[in-house]
């Protein structure tokens, strides 16, 4: 009896034995792909290799015309670097009368919002987002004196541009002056 005892647990301990060594074996090594860099749709590969945040320089003109008439022409220049958004705001707060002898204020001016992108073909990538607001001249058209009329202009654009590059990326025409609406940009390269 204690023969087959012994017998039983030498079979037990091999068989234990040998599923402990199976489990202990090298596991096949399971082929993984390299981690690429993939750009977000729509824009171009970064170039991995560069170290300095780019740096540009951005001239905006706003200009505004009646027919070939020149109204204003409004300069803008705001140096950005990549990866870190620009903001400019600049204005005044007009009085707007509520009745009696309350006022009440509202900002007018510009607002802008720039994002530059260097592409890996040496092109920029300028995210540009422009508010601009302005008291209009002459007589409000409701007919009430002393009322003023605040116009308005916003445009959200992508652009990309070589280094010394100017484009009219927006032109619009003001429904109730008739006058039209401009912006102009260049991107410059600052070493």
């Amino acid at each position: 009896m204690r023969w087959t005892l012994s017998l039983i647990t030498l079979t037990v301990v091999v068989a234990f034995a040998g599923a402990l060594g199976a489990q202990q074996q090298p596991a096949t090594p399971i082929a993984v792909p390299p981690v690429q860099n993939v750009p977000a749709p729509g824009t171009t590969k970064p170039d991995v290799n560069r170290q300095v945040p780019t740096a540009v320089k951005v001239d905006i003109v706003l200009s505004r015309m009646n027919g070939s008439k020149s109204l204003s022409s409004l300069p803008y220049t705001l140096n950005v670097t990549e990866g870190n958004a620009t903001h400019l705001r600049v204005g005044s707060q007009v009085p707007i009368p509520n009745g009696g002898p309350s006022v009440s204020y509202q900002n007018v001016g510009s607002s802008i919002d720039c994002d530059v992108r260097l592409l890996v073909d040496g092109r920029y990538r300028v995210a540009l987002t422009m508010d601009d607001s302005s008291v209009a001249e002459g007589p409000a058209p409701s007919g009430i004196p002393n009322l003023p009329v605040i116009r308005s202009y916003r445009v959200d654009n992508l652009l990309v541009l070589r280094s010394g590059e100017t484009t009219t990326f927006n032109v619009a025409t003001d429904k109730v002056s008739g006058d039209t609406i401009a912006a102009k940009v260049t991107v410059t390269a600052l070493k």
